[in-house]
């Protein structure tokens, strides 16, 4: 009696353990989209694995709070190389939001609002602020409202010792001698 309920045991340890493998092979990022930027150019969640931390800012240009916030972000995005910057803009604003973009200045992405940003990024209040890993994972709450220079540089800084160290890319295989004409 014994032995079967060892074996019982060790059988059903072995089903979880395939379950819990299975369930890791299925991980998904917390963010997942798919949009293009205000130039067309199209992106998806595989964007946060280019930097270590990524700010993500929703805004429109008749927010007086997110507008005013608009250079600082910029120049936190020049300042911290570690950090990735991405405006998120509501597509039936978009020309007046690169207009605004324009005047001041502002070179980092703004991506058009998609309902899949717009169900797993944000509340619905502008501005807003979330911050994501270089894997998908989303990094504290959302900050709802605008921030200085300084306030919103003591939260990177803070989130950045808090993620791990961004993974190397593999490099592309070289050409070999042979095939190069």
């Amino acid at each position: 009696m014994k032995r079967m309920i060892c074996l019982l045991i060790v059988i059903l340890l072995l089903t979880l353990s395939f379950v819990t493998a299975s369930a890791e092979d299925q991980w998904e990022p917390d963010v997942a989209f798919k949009t293009i930027d205000t130039e067309g150019n199209e992106w998806t969640d595989l964007a946060f694995g280019d930097a270590k931390l990524t700010m993500v800012n929703f805004w429109a240009y008749w927010c007086p709070p997110c507008v005013g916030e608009l250079e600082d972000l910029q120049k936190l995005s020049e300042d911290y190389p570690d950090l990735q910057l991405l405006g998120v803009s509501l597509k039936d604003y978009e020309e007046e939001n690169v207009k605004t973009m324009k005047k001041l200045g502002i070179t980092y992405p703004t991506l058009r609002m998609t309902d899949s940003i717009m169900e797993k990024m944000t509340s619905g209040y502008i501005p807003e602020t979330m911050f994501v890993d270089s894997e998908g994972n989303i990094i504290g709450d959302n900050f709802v409202g605008s921030k200085s220079y300084s306030g919103w540089a003591a939260v990177i800084e803070d989130y950045l010792e808090k993620v791990p160290e961004l993974k190397e890319k593999p490099e592309a295989p070289a050409a070999d001698a042979e095939g190069a004409a």
